[in-house]
C-alpha cells in the first residue's frame, strides 16, 4: 500500500523522483532512530541528595530543683533594756529574727528564756567601751582594764546570763573593738566556750571580725543599721539597702533595736521580702556558713 505522502508527490512533475527520495529519507530516519534507541544505555534518575539534620546527643544541663536564695539575718540589740519594748518584739517578730540581750539580771534572763522558747536565736550583748564619752553600762569592758579584769568581767557577765545563747556581739564598743589586746582576750574566751562573735561594727576601724577569722572563730559583721534614726521611713530605706547588699553578696546582716517603729516595719516587710525570694534566717545560720 502506498503512503498518502508518496501518492501526493506523484501528482507533480518529477513526482516519481521526489517520491523515491522521500521514501529513502524516511527509511534512513527510521534506522537512525532505531540504532540510537537500542544502543543508548538507560540510566535511571539519580536520587537528589539532601543534607541530614543530626540532633545533638549532649544531655541537657541538670535542672536544679532548689535555687539558692539570698539570705538575710536581722538582729535586734538592746533586748532586756526595756521590759515593754522587749515583750513587744518577742510577741510580734517571727522566730527567724535573732535577739541580743543585755546582761541585766533576772528580768532579762526571763524574757530571753521566753524568746528562746518561741524559737528565736539568742545572743549576749556585751557592753564595751565607746569612743564617745557615753557610759556603756555597769561592768563594761574597757581598754584601761588589766588582762585579768577584762577576763573576769566577761566571764562574770556570761555566768549571770543564764539563757542558752549561741554567740556574742558588742554593745557600743567603738573603742574596745579597735584594741588588739582587749579583743584577743575576749575572742579566746569565746572560742573556749564554742560561741560565735558578731561584730556590730560601731566603728569602721574595728579589728574584731578579722581577728576572729584568724583565730578560726565563727564570725560575721553587720552590714546595715536599721534605725540609727528612729522612724518607719528610715527603717524602710535601710531595709532597701539591705536587700541590695543581699542581692550583691548572697547574704546581708542588719542590726536594729526594739523601737516600736522598727518592730512594726519589720513585721510588715518580712513577708514581702520572702515573697521576693529572700530567706530570713537566724544569725547562727550565716556564721555556720562562713
Amino acid at each position: 500500500m502506498s503512503s498518502p505522502i508518496i501518492n501526493f508527490l506523484k501528482r507533480f512533475p518529477y513526482g516519481n523522483v521526489l517520491a523515491v527520495l522521500t521514501s529513502i529519507s524516511l527509511i534512513a530516519a527510521f534506522f537512525c532512530w532505531f540504532n540510537i534507541y537500542h544502543t543508548q544505555k538507560y540510566e535511571p534518575p539519580q536520587p537528589v541528595s539532601h543534607p541530614v539534620l543530626v540532633l545533638s546527643e549532649t544531655p541537657e544541663a541538670p535542672f536544679e530543683e532548689k535555687t539558692k536564695k539570698h539570705k538575710i539575718a536581722i538582729v535586734i540589740d538592746d533586748m532586756g533594756g526595756s521590759f515593754k519594748q522587749t515583750k513587744l518584739a518577742i510577741d510580734i517578730l517571727p522566730p527567724e529574727i535573732t535577739f541580743s540581750f543585755l546582761p541585766l539580771g533576772a528580768s532579762a534572763n526571763k524574757q530571753a528564756l521566753e524568746a528562746k522558747t518561741k524559737g528565736h536565736d539568742i545572743l549576749l550583748h556585751i557592753p564595751m567601751e565607746p569612743l564617745l564619752n557615753v557610759s556603756p553600762g555597769k561592768g563594761a569592758l574597757l581598754t584601761s582594764l588589766s588582762d585579768a579584769e577584762i577576763k573576769n568581767r566577761l566571764i562574770n557577765m556570761m555566768r549571770k546570763f543564764t539563757a542558752n545563747y549561741k554567740g556574742v556581739n558588742n554593745h557600743m564598743g567603738s573603742k574596745f573593738t579597735t584594741d588588739e589586746r582587749g579583743m584577743n582576750i575576749v575572742l579566746d574566751i569565746l572560742k573556749e566556750k564554742n560561741l560565735y562573735f558578731l561584730d556590730s561594727r560601731t566603728n569602721k576601724e574595728s579589728i574584731a571580725f578579722d581577728m576572729a577569722k584568724e583565730k578560726g572563730l565563727p564570725t560575721a559583721k553587720r552590714d546595715v543599721f536599721l534605725d540609727n534614726e528612729e522612724g518607719s521611713e528610715e527603717v524602710q530605706r535601710q531595709l532597701e539597702r539591705l536587700e541590695d547588699i543581699a542581692l550583691a553578696n548572697g547574704y546581708a546582716i542588719a542590726i536594729g533595736h526594739p523601737h516600736t517603729a522598727t518592730i512594726q516595719t519589720l513585721a510588715e516587710w518580712i513577708p514581702l521580702a520572702e515573697a521576693m525570694g529572700f530567706e530570713i534566717v537566724p544569725m547562727s545560720a550565716l556564721t555556720e556558713e562562713m
